[in-house]
């Protein structure tokens, strides 16, 4: 049980009394779901209500002298919410409460909500954070450097609204995935929208009725099934994809959900093939809503009931092409999650089961010919099989021999479906758009490959050509928005390998490019968890870029925008090991900073809390793309603090942990190996570092930039200037 007095304080400007009274009602009103009442979580037991919530400041007259009856308060609060908006960033009161709060707690349990006024905005006079709130207290109350903010809600007009801004509060007090608690909210939503849909399938039921009165009854009763099913199939589609252009996944959850239900509601014992079909679409569409949401664990359900329903789908009609692409499919969405929550050993087997079923399809003259799948075609579904496949061995699985000839062969395929389109050999085919679009992502997967495989050159050839394609298709469509997304997501990849080859201007300034694309997407689409994370990683990817440079003279608001932006990300979605990881990344950054200026100590403490959370993860982290160089280079700057502070045995203990991390992985990637080269350096063994720097020339990899982190303590006497 908590042994403060209240569970909450409301840090609030008198300007928004009228924000904060309406949060404190909401707070001690909030109905906590019974299931939850009573669970473990990691802050305690989770108690029936949220009270009592401190506020009340309406009988103190406005002054910045802190009187003894708030501090008691502060003292006396598990958790602190500050309000933000400008007039709170300015207030003394506030800033001194804030300062009090993470004096006595740490720079723990405190939650933001935006009200008003923007984070980190050029015009000081809209600065919604104040400097106290980023900043690390001290026991004695001393501001230390930079920390990553509490989790954020945000109810200013086109962001998460009230109902789900409330429920992202509770959520962080709770200690609780904010998916359970948002669910909540959206069941009403969603039983309105179901029962217009109800009523729609009672039409349709209606209708039919009548139609089997006619005298053409009995030809009508063996084509209602059929017809019924495939209309409702196309609605489905069309709905969808209008609702996810548009960006509305609560009204797509609501849809994809009525249907899959309607369907279920049948005899799928006795159903029809093509209502089958239909049924374990609508299933793997609910799923794929689900999981673009971050609601890992609900898509995990059901994509495994999903995967074992098309098993036995395709057990009981093995001569039916939908049942066997229902299988692959399925199969399909079940991997690819396991891949992004990093089980990739289970990830790697249903892709490779996936690959089998197609393979087998694709010769298999026992299956009739059903021109609703033909359109699919088994060389399609080869193709990607291998990408998928593929993509998974080049990276955490550390088998490249393999990935090669899996994404090579996959080149192959896509380019001879899309052949066979363009000479008019396979008429089902309706557009060629899809397969662009594949051939666009295998591109993509041959660049990273070829990039760890030290052949930058071939890699920015390959990132290129994705490029030029989806340009292509822009040119056709200016308007679509996943078809912008994963062109900037091509050329974030192909910056990298720009300053690969030391061209760190270019790199910088595509990079900044990207970062204004990916805050269009989102702010047109704020309910994708996907979309977010794109402009994390760019925001990430020019925030280093800036550091590693020394070209960007905000660079400071650019690290505090990674780090706000990266712990979001990992908030929402804390599930995915890639996303954790943009967070740990967006810390070493502003340690990096840190030590670059000169404020040892801070970067110590920053660099101890980072090390001490890898340290904490799974064994199977460090395989997460993009894992071992950040956990090489936390670790480098780690010895670099060490040697700083003339501890010359960490220092050691530090450059020896960078090069088993490199040394533990069979291909590591080029920067890697750059820090291992620093590493062996500060360990004295200058031939072994010279010797890994000239394979980085061979490669083509421009070390200069990656090794200024080697470079900005070699004078200890003389630290550069800030």
């Amino acid at each position: 049980m908590s042994q403060h007095k209240y569970k909450a304080f409301v840090s609030y400007s008198h300007a928004d009394a009228k924000t904060s009274k309406w949060l404190h009602k909401k707070l001690e009103s909030y109905r906590i779901p019974k299931r939850l009442v009573g669970t473990k979580t990691k802050n305690g037991t989770v108690p029936a209500r949220l009270f009592p919530i401190f506020r009340d400041r309406d009988d103190l007259a406005a002054t910045t002298h802190m009187t003894d009856a708030i501090l008691d308060a502060v003292r006396d609060s598990e958790f602190m919410i500050v309000i933000c908006t400008p007039a709170s960033a300015q207030s003394k009161l506030v800033n001194r409460e804030i300062q009090e709060f993470k004096r006595l707690n740490g720079n723990r349990n405190i939650l933001c909500l935006i009200a008003d006024g923007t984070p980190f905005a050029e015009d000081p006079a809209q600065e919604c954070f104040s400097d106290v709130l980023q900043k690390h207290i001290s026991p004695e109350g001393v501001p230390e450097g930079y920390s990553p903010e509490g989790l954020a809600a945000d109810i200013r007009p086109g962001s998460d609204g009230k109902s789900a801004a409330v429920s992202k509060l509770v959520a962080g007090i709770l200690g609780v995935e904010l998916n359970v608690l948002v669910r909540r909210e959206m069941q009403l939503q969603k039983r309105k929208f179901m029962g217009a849909l109800a009523g729609a399938f009672l039409v349709l039921v209606v209708v039919s009725t009548l139609l089997l009165r006619t005298t053409e009854a009995q030809r009508l009763a063996e084509k209602r099934t059929e017809d019924s099913a495939d209309l409702l199939a196309y609605l489905h589609e069309v709905v969808f994809e209008a609702l996810d252009s548009d960006g509305n996944t609560t009204a797509q959850e609501a849809l994809v959900e009525a249907v899959f239900e309607y369907y279920g509601k049948l005899d799928l014992k006795n159903a029809d093939v093509r209502f089958l079909s239909n049924w374990s679409a609508g299933g793997l569409r609910l799923g794929q809503n689900l999981e673009r949401q971050g609601r890992n664990a609900e898509a995990a359900e059901l994509f495994e009931q999903m995967r074992n329903f098309g098993i036995r789908f395709s057990a009981d009609h093995p001569n039916q092409p939908a049942a066997r692409f229902r299988e692959q499919n399925a199969e399909f969405f079940y991997g690819y999650l396991k891949q992004r929550t990093g089980q990739y050993d289970e990830a790697e087997r249903s892709f490779r089961r996936r690959l089998a079923i197609a393979e087998h399809a694709e010769t298999d003259v026992s299956l009739i010919v059903d021109p609703a799948y033909i359109v699919h075609g088994w060389r399609s579904i080869i193709s990607d099989s291998q990408a998928m496949l593929g993509v998974l061995l080049a990276g955490p699985q550390d088998q490249l021999v393999e990935a090669e000839e899996l994404l090579q062969n996959s080149l192959q395929n896509r380019l001879q479906v899309i052949d066979e389109f363009n000479h008019g050999l396979n008429p089902w085919i309706g557009s060629n758009k899809p397969q662009k679009i594949t051939l666009a992502s295998v591109y993509l997967y041959l660049g990273d490959l070829y990039r760890r495989m030290g052949q930058t050159s071939q890699a920015g050839s390959y990132y290129k050509n994705r490029i030029d394609l989806l340009a292509d298709l822009l040119n056709e469509d200016p308007n679509d928005l996943n078809i912008i997304r994963r062109k900037s997501v091509a050329e974030l990849k192909y910056a990298q390998t720009l300053l690969d080859a030391g061209n760190s201007k270019a790199a910088l300034n595509l990079t900044k490019e990207q970062v204004s694309v990916f805050r269009m997407l989102t702010e047109r689409n704020t309910s994708s968890v996907l979309w977010f994370s794109g402009l994390v990683e760019a925001q990430n990817q020019f925030a280093d870029y800036c550091l590693l440079t020394g070209s960007c003279e905000d660079l400071e608001q650019q690290l505090k925008t990674a780090q706000t932006l990266s712990g979001q990300l990992a908030a929402r979605d804390g599930d995915r090991p890639h996303y954790r990881l943009t967070h740990y990344r967006a810390r070493m950054l502003q340690a990096e900073h840190l030590l670059r200026i000169s404020e040892v100590s801070a970067a110590k403490v920053e660099l101890t809390t980072l090390i001490d959370a890898l340290d904490a993860e799974e064994s199977s982290f460090i395989r997460t793309d993009g894992a071992m160089e950040v956990a090489a280079r936390t670790y480098l700057l780690a010895a670099l603090v060490a040697m700083q502070q003339e501890n010359a045995s960490l220092t050691r203990q530090h450059a020896q942990a960078v090069i088993n991390i490199v040394d533990a992985r069979p291909s590591p990637w080029l920067e890697a190996q750059a820090y291992q080269s620093a590493a062996l350096g500060l360990l004295g063994r200058k031939e072994q570092a010279e010797r890994t720097l000239t394979e980085l020339d061979a490669a083509g990899f421009s070390h200069a930039t990656y090794l200024q982190l080697w470079n900005i303590n070699r004078n200890t006497e003389e630290p550069p200037a800030r």
